[in-house]
């Protein structure tokens, strides 16, 4: 229970026991991650940042995600959205990340590690394993990066890309040398207003397994076979 209005006034405050019973039920669970939404917390997220604090004491190992830090955006649908994604492939993303560095650093790797984001930017780790959300279109990203910078040097201006992995093919128009930038991207059914390159993908690559539903309908994905390095170059 809590209450802030669109002008980011607080008539009722969260109640803070309410939480802690969640967070107990949340614990007997199992919970990895947890998305914290309330509305209008673009605009105040006194109450969102309150209950997020309250759950990662009593959760010390559990993610927490409040969708004021993750897209601070009017439209509750999309924000809410978009923080459960966030939420949903944080612990792996940050156990990977964590793993990463930790092989580097034996290595004796001491320079900054970046990865690349949805908008074709690169972000510190820290921040990456904060807002994953960010990095879910990252690879394809690159490939339209790399795609218009070849396709420069050849003075082509405008072209398609074509970038087909194991799981999937996503494709970009590139017209005079650029490419559009969108905020209508989504994963698993789910909006996401992050910002990043427009990109179209399909879930059709190199190793996808065809099958038949329970009515008889053909399918294509997301299983794949698996290859390496990888069916598409072959």
């Amino acid at each position: 229970a809590e209450r802030t209005h669109f002008d980011g006034r607080v008539s009722e405050t969260l109640d803070e026991a309410e939480v802690l019973r969640l967070a107990e039920r949340l614990a007997g669970e199992g919970a990895e991650a947890v998305a914290v939404c309330f509305l209008h917390a673009h605009v105040n997220p006194a109450n969102e940042r309150l209950a997020a604090r309250i759950l990662a004491q009593a959760l010390p190992d559990v993610f927490i995600a409040t969708s004021s830090e993750v897209l601070a955006e009017i439209r509750e649908v999309e924000r809410f959205q978009t923080t459960a994604i966030n939420a949903y492939v944080a612990p792996r993303v940050g156990r990977y990340l964590d793993s990463l560095a930790g092989a580097l650093s034996q290595r004796g790797f001491d320079k900054p590690v970046a990865v690349m984001t949805s908008n074709g930017g690169a972000w510190p780790l820290s921040r990456v394993t904060r807002l994953p959300v960010n990095s879910i279109l990252s690879g394809p990203a690159a490939g339209v990066i790399g795609a218009a910078h070849l396709a420069r040097t050849a003075d082509l201006g405008d072209l398609i890309t074509l970038d087909m992995g194991g799981t999937s093919t996503d494709t970009c128009l590139v017209q005079g040398g650029g490419y559009a930038m969108s905020n209508g991207s989504g994963a698993g059914g789910l909006a996401s207003r992050v910002r990043g390159i427009e990109i179209n993908s399909v879930g059709a690559g190199g190793g996808s397994i065809a099958w038949r539903d329970v009515g008889g309908f053909l399918n294509v994905g997301p299983r794949s076979a698996g290859a390496r390095p990888g069916p598409a170059c072959y």
